[in-house]
């Protein structure tokens, strides 16, 4: 008499060999259902590692787009403070350059040889201020000037 197994769809002798058969397909499908669950279980985890990393990239987007806006915002005001500024220290050197004309042009009208000034800053330089009526001097030309005067005064000494 032959046995048959709907399982295996398959005929068997013994009764033993059936079994055995249907056993040993039970737990080759437990294995197979057991290796299915742990990868798909496996896979949820690199999943959700996407997700994660999804809003993430979602939300520093979102912060970042926020704090350009903040950043923007904060240069925006900060740069209006500094012209603002500028403009009202431009305006007082601008006040004090016409006041200086001023005082200048009625010096020399009263004094026609000139203005001399030497300003000492404090980091040790110093700028030399020469002016008639005719011209200004820079200091490099005034400086030349003096050293020319020097050399030929040096030159014809005692001859005159």
């Amino acid at each position: 008499m032959k046995y048959f197994s709907e399982d295996l769809n398959k005929n068997f002798d013994t009764i033993e060999e059936l079994e055995a058969a249907e056993k040993a397909f039970k737990e080759e499908n437990e294995k197979k259902l057991a290796a299915k669950e742990e990868r798909k279980a496996e896979a949820k985890v690199v999943e959700d590692a996407y997700k994660a990393l999804h809003e993430a990239k979602q939300a520093r987007a979102k912060n970042l787009k926020e704090a350009l806006e903040e950043y923007r915002q904060a240069c925006s005001e900060a740069k209006e403070k500094y012209l603002a500024l500028k403009d009202a220290q431009d305006q007082l050197v601008k006040q004090a350059a016409e006041k200086r004309d001023a005082a200048l042009k009625e010096f020399t009208s009263k004094h026609p040889e000139g203005y001399h000034l030497t300003i000492k800053d404090a980091d040790g330089s110093t700028t030399t201020i020469s002016t008639n009526t005719y011209r200004t001097i820079s200091p490099e030309f005034s400086d030349l000037f003096k050293e020319i005067d020097d050399f030929w005064s040096s030159m014809f000494k005692g001859w005159f």
